[in-house]
């Protein structure tokens, strides 16, 4: 049987918040910018990074790949993580 991966995580946040903690701690330890970006993306508006919105803006004017450039040459960040981050804000 296919891992629902999603529920186990809901369930370990929900139900077990001390053990969730640890967890971050140790996705932070090998994965840092996945908490990074994930911490952004829960931010309000005016706590975005400074180049929030013109990435933003590019992605919503339907230019998707010039979005995922700008985010490249605005963070530094590799094809992949820009791509992931910019795909979270067409959510």
């Amino acid at each position: 049987m296919k891992r629902n991966y999603y529920s186990e995580a809901i369930d370990i946040i929900v139900n077990h918040l001390s053990m969730a903690e640890h967890i971050v701690i140790a996705a932070a330890k090998t994965n840092p910018s996945v908490i990074v970006r994930a911490y952004e993306a829960c931010l309000p508006g005016p706590y975005r990074p400074p180049w929030y919105n013109e990435v933003r803006s590019i992605l919503l004017s339907g230019f998707k790949i010039n979005a995922i450039k700008r985010c490249r040459e605005l963070t530094g960040w590799g094809l992949k993580e820009c791509k992931e981050y910019v795909d979270r804000m067409e959510v």
